[in-house]
C-alpha cells in the first residue's frame, strides 16, 4: 500500500497515544481552573485594596494630626496587594488558551 506524499506531510511530526491525549485534555483543562482562581482572587485583592486606601483617607479625615509617615504602611500594603494581583492576572499572551487547544488538537486526531 503506497502513502501518498500530501498524506505524509500533512500528519502531524508526532501523533499522541489516546491515554496522552486524556492527560494532555486534563492537564489543560486544569490548568484553565487554576488561572480562573488566580484572576479571581486577584479581583478580591484590588477590591480589599481599594477597602485600604478608603480606610487611610477616612483616617486622615477624621484624625488631621496623624502624619502621612504614620499611614505610609497601609499604603504599603495597598500598593503590595495591587502588584500581587497584577502578579495573578496572566498578561502578555491574549491568544496562548487558543494555541494551547490547537496545539493539542493537532496531536489528537
Amino acid at each position: 500500500m503506497a502513502v501518498s506524499t500530501a498524506a505524509v506531510l500533512c500528519a502531524p511530526a508526532f501523533a499522541a497515544t489516546p491515554e496522552q491525549c486524556k492527560n494532555l485534555a486534563d492537564a489543560y483543562l486544569q490548568a484553565l481552573k487554576y488561572q480562573g482562581k488566580g484572576i479571581a482572587q486577584a479581583q478580591e485583592l484590588l477590591r480589599q485594596e481599594l477597602v485600604v486606601l478608603a480606610t487611610v483617607a477616612r483616617l486622615k479625615m477624621q484624625y488631621p494630626e496623624i502624619k502621612d509617615e504614620d499611614l505610609d504602611s497601609l499604603r504599603n500594603l495597598a500598593k503590595d496587594m495591587k502588584q500581587t494581583a497584577g502578579a495573578l492576572t496572566p498578561e502578555g499572551d491574549p491568544d496562548i488558551h487558543q494555541r494551547g487547544a490547537l496545539a493539542i488538537h493537532e496531536l489528537c486526531p
